[in-house]
Formats: C-alpha cells, structure tokens, sequence
C-alpha cells in the first residue's frame, strides 16, 4: 500500500526546515563575529517571539499572528519532536526562548553570547533536518481531528 503525502504538510515541513536555517546563518554571524551582535538579526526575533506565543499563548507581535511561525501542525509537532531529543538543556519552549533571549540581548557579553549561539545553532540544525526528514517520509497517523484543530 502506497501512502501519498499531503503537499500542504510537506510545505510545512519546507517552510519550517527553511525557517530554521536563517535563524542558523544569524547565529553563525554571531560566531563568525567573535560573539558580537550583527546588527540584523531579524530570524532570531521572530523565532523568540513565535515559540513565546506557543508557550504562553500571548502575541507580542505588532503583525499580529500572522508575522508568526509554528502555525501548521507539521510545524509544531516537528518543533516539539525536536525539543524531546534535544541534549543541549532546552528540552521545553520556555528555555529555548530564554536561550534565545541571552543570545540577541545587547548586554550579555561576546563570550556568554558565543556559547549560547553554539547551543542554539545546534539545536536549530537539528530542528531542520527534522523538517526536512519529516517531509520527505510525513508522520502516517495522526489522532482524528488534531490537524483540524492546530490549523
């Protein structure tokens, strides 16, 4: 028996794949640069902001939901996957987003912000191969009703 998979899933799983590789190019900037901010680091700010909204359900986005990542159930599930393998100590939203916080906060210093750049990189490499891994062999079975409900 022949599954065909859903395009609009994999475009999820695309989008998200390519979603985490621009936060990677920010956070290799900021290791290319010693542990300095560059001065554009709009994919890290997006990235704090959606998964803050997935753990609190608050948008602090002047976009609305809309400018938001992590809207599909491909999206989310594959993030959540990815958070339950992680080895880096970020294993729930909230310390992803206070990893992401030290790493874009002008005032933690180069070093600390190199090191928590290399974490967050690793984490992100790992959430995008996930995305791609995903959209090539797409989850089988999901419980009725929950891709209707996330999205």
């Amino acid at each position: 028996m022949s599954i065909e998979a859903d395009p609009n899933s994999i475009i999820g799983y695309v989008n998200l794949g390519l979603f985490a590789q621009a936060v990677l190019k920010e956070l290799h900037e900021i290791e290319d640069n010693e542990g300095n901010l560059p001065p554009n680091v709009e994919s890290l700010g997006v990235a704090m902001r959606s998964l803050a909204f997935l753990d609190t359900g608050r948008t602090v986005d002047p976009g609305g939901l809309s400018n938001l990542v992590f809207n599909s159930y491909e999206e989310i599930s594959t993030l959540f996957q990815a958070l339950e393998k992680s080895s880096l100590g970020v294993s729930d939203l909230e310390s992803l987003v206070g990893l992401l916080r030290k790493v874009s906060a002008p005032e933690t210093p180069p070093r600390q912000r190199l090191s928590n750049a290399q974490d967050a990189a690793r984490f992100f490499s790992g959430l995008s191969e996930r995305a791609v891994a995903d959209s090539r062999f797409p989850e089988e079975w999901m419980p009725t009703g929950v891709k209707e409900f996330v999205g």
